[in-house]
C-alpha cells in the first residue's frame, strides 16, 4: 500500500507530465462561481505589477483596501478565518514591510532561489502576519502574499491543495505540523515550477494571471480531472 508521500510524489508527477491538460481542465470548469472572486484578484494582480515593488504596494491604501477585497471574497471573513477589520489589517500588513520587502525579487521557477531559506522566511512571516485570528494562518497568509509576491507565493487552501497533498486535520492544530504542512508544500511547488517552462503558459486566459496562479491552477486542475462528480474534495487521496 502506498504511503501518503508516495501518492503525492505520483501527483505532482502527473501535473509536470501533464501541466498544460490539468491548466485546461481548471479553465475549462473554474472552481469558484462568482465574477469577484476572480475580477478583484486580477485587479490586484494587475496593480501590484505596475506598482512595481512590494513595498510600493503596502504603501498604497487602495491596493491594501483592494487586497482585503481579495480575500473576503476567496472566503476568509468566513467565522473560522476571522479576517482583521480594515484598519487592523492594513496595519498588521505594513508592520511586516521590511519582512516582505526581503522576499521581493524572488521567483518560485528560478534555479538560484534558496529553496529552505526562502521556505522558512515564509513560513515564519505566515504566522506573524497577523491579518487574521485564527491559530491557522496557512490559507490566508499564503494568499496574501501571494498578491504581494506573486513570483513567489502560491495561494493554498484546505479544499483543493490540501485535497492534492492529502493533509490531515490535526496537522493544523499545532505549529509543528503547520510547519511540515507548509515546507512540503512550497518544497513541491518549486520542484514543479524548474522543471517546466512556467511563463509560457501565461496565455492571459482569465485565471493565468501569474506563475504562481498557474501552479495553484494546475493542482486544482488535477483535481477536477480526478474526481467523480458527488464525490468529496478528499476524492483524490
Amino acid at each position: 500500500m502506498q504511503t501518503r508521500d508516495e501518492r503525492t510524489q505520483l501527483r505532482v508527477h502527473y501535473v509536470m507530465e501533464h501541466f498544460a491538460e490539468c491548466l485546461d481542465a481548471y479553465d475549462r470548469d473554474p472552481p469558484f462561481p462568482r465574477p469577484a472572486q476572480r475580477d478583484l484578484h486580477r485587479m490586484a494582480i494587475k496593480q501590484r505589477v505596475q506598482l512595481g515593488s512590494a513595498a510600493a504596494a503596502l504603501a498604497d491604501d487602495d491596493f491594501v483596501r483592494r487586497l482585503r477585497q481579495v480575500l473576503v471574497e476567496w472566503g476568509m471573513a468566513a467565522r473560522a478565518a476571522k479576517l482583521r477589520p480594515l484598519a487592523e489589517f492594513q496595519t498588521a500588513l505594513r508592520s511586516h514591510g521590511d519582512a516582505v520587502a526581503a522576499l521581493d525579487g524572488l521567483a518560485i521557477d528560478s534555479p538560484g532561489l534558496p529553496l529552505d531559506e526562502a521556505s522558512r522566511q515564509l513560513f515564519d512571516l505566515i504566522q506573524t502576519l497577523g491579518i487574521v485570528g485564527s491559530k491557522a494562518k496557512i490559507v490566508a497568509g499564503s494568499k496574501a502574499l501571494h498578491h504581494l509576491l506573486p513570483e513567489l507565493v502560491v495561494p493554498i487552501d484546505r479544499k483543493w491543495t490540501g485535497c492534492f497533498f492529502g493533509w490531515h486535520r490535526e496537522e493544523y492544530q499545532g505549529l509543528t505540523g503547520q510547519r511540515r504542512v507548509w515546507s512540503r508544500t512550497f518544497a513541491a511547488y518549486v520542484r514543479i515550477a524548474r522543471a517546466l517552462p512556467l511563463r509560457s503558459y501565461l496565455t492571459g486566459e482569465p485565471w493565468r494571471t501569474c506563475i504562481t496562479k498557474l501552479l495553484d491552477n494546475a493542482v486544482i486542475g488535477y483535481c477536477i480531472l480526478h474526481k467523480k462528480p458527488g464525490e468529496s474534495s478528499r476524492a483524490c487521496d
